[in-house]
């Protein structure tokens, strides 16, 4: 019979072996002691693995938090010119990231060798243990399948009894094989729990020692720089005051194209003051007054000078000094402090400053 085949045969019947154990028609041997020590290990093991990764993102971090400061450093000190205050400072600063740079690339190659690639290789005995419990779990279930087979063969006829010496050696083979390798991992399994804390005593103290060692190259670097930065409060930073116009006096704000003179025969407007006058300041003396309204978005405009003046009259008898003006076009406000108002409304004429002035319409008030 070829190995190909007969590989085939015993993988087949391992399976069925399986099968018959899960479904509870079959009796499977359960070493207790090995199971516990395997569950222990494997747990270990795991934890390690994860110290390995969680080492190797430590160093990326730091080689990226060394570059981030670096490049804020640069960018910040050579915006300062000779005679600035930080100027030499600055460049003092960049000299100190440099020396940091350095210096992490040093301990960054003592972490690879002293601590990453042991516990690397520390961690592959692990992986190499659970190779061997794969084969363990093969063995034992070669080791069942064969008992299983004599007690079936006994069963049967006579006849059928003649295979029984060949299955009982290939039992006992199969379980001599079976606990070489389960004395075997019990050993190996019981010296690594044991050994681990004497190897993670070697990775610890390497891990914290090239850390203080980074931070305080790092921080005596540092310190050369602060006698440099004494004469700077940085808590000012706080109180610092605005520089540029405050908004309410900007003449941003102001709405130049809501003049005249920028308003032609058919021309329009695309913001402005709710109302703007073509007569002297309001009196309270009733009287009829010629107004403008500034319009919104593209409608025609009629200007005071293009079309006929629209009669804005004071509703009778005034109670107080102000004026009413009535809308010639649609006008929406770009804040809440822009009065909006359609074509028609009456609104009354508050206060007026300048171009602007200050309306109330249905209770609210506005520019």
């Amino acid at each position: 019979m070829s190995s190909a085949l007969s590989s085939m045969k015993s993988t087949i019947a391992r399976t069925k072996q399986r099968v018959m154990v899960k479904a509870g028609k079959s009796d499977e041997t359960y070493d207790v002691e090995y199971h516990n020590a395997k569950e222990q290990v494997n747990g270990e093991a795991e934890v390690l693995t994860r110290v390995s990764k969680q080492l190797k993102k430590q160093q990326e971090l730091l080689r990226d938090m060394v570059a981030l400061n670096s490049t804020i450093t640069s960018v910040v000190s050579d915006m300062f010119s000779p005679g600035d205050t930080l100027y030499v400072s600055g460049a003092q600063a960049k000299s100190a990231c440099a020396q940091i740079e350095e210096h992490r690339v040093r301990v960054s190659d003592k972490v690879d060798a002293n601590v990453q690639r042991p516990l690397d290789e520390y961690c592959n005995q692990f992986k190499e243990v659970k190779k061997r419990q794969d084969e363990y779990s093969t063995r034992r279930v070669d080791m069942d399948r064969y008992a299983v087979d004599i007690q079936k063969t006994r069963e049967k006829a006579a006849t059928a009894q003649a295979k029984l010496p060949m299955l009982e050696e290939k039992h006992a083979a199969a379980k001599a094989s079976y606990e070489d390798l389960r004395d075997e991992l019990l050993q190996d399994l019981t010296a690594l729990h044991r050994d681990r804390t004497n190897f993670l005593n070697y990775i610890t103290a390497g891990m914290i020692k090239n850390q203080m060692d980074f931070y305080s190259n790092a921080e005596r670097v540092q310190c050369e720089v602060l006698p440099l930065l004494a004469a700077v409060d940085e808590s000012r930073s706080l109180s610092h005051p605005r520089i540029i116009t405050p908004n309410e006096r900007s003449s941003s704000t102001s709405n130049v194209r809501a003049n005249p003179v920028f308003i032609g025969a058919g021309g329009s407007a695309s913001t402005g003051p709710v109302m703007h006058s073509t007569s002297s300041t309001p009196t309270s003396t009733p009287q009829t007054t010629q107004y403008a309204a500034a319009p919104v978005a593209a409608a025609p405009v009629a200007t005071a000078a293009a079309a006929a003046p629209v009669s804005l009259a004071k509703s009778a008898p005034p109670v107080s000094s102000s004026q009413q003006a009535q809308a010639l076009f649609d006008f929406l406000g770009e804040d809440e402090n822009e009065l909006n108002f359609h074509k028609g409304d009456i609104i009354t004429i508050l206060t007026s400053h300048g171009e602007w002035w200050e309306g109330q319409l249905n209770g609210r008030k506005g520019l």
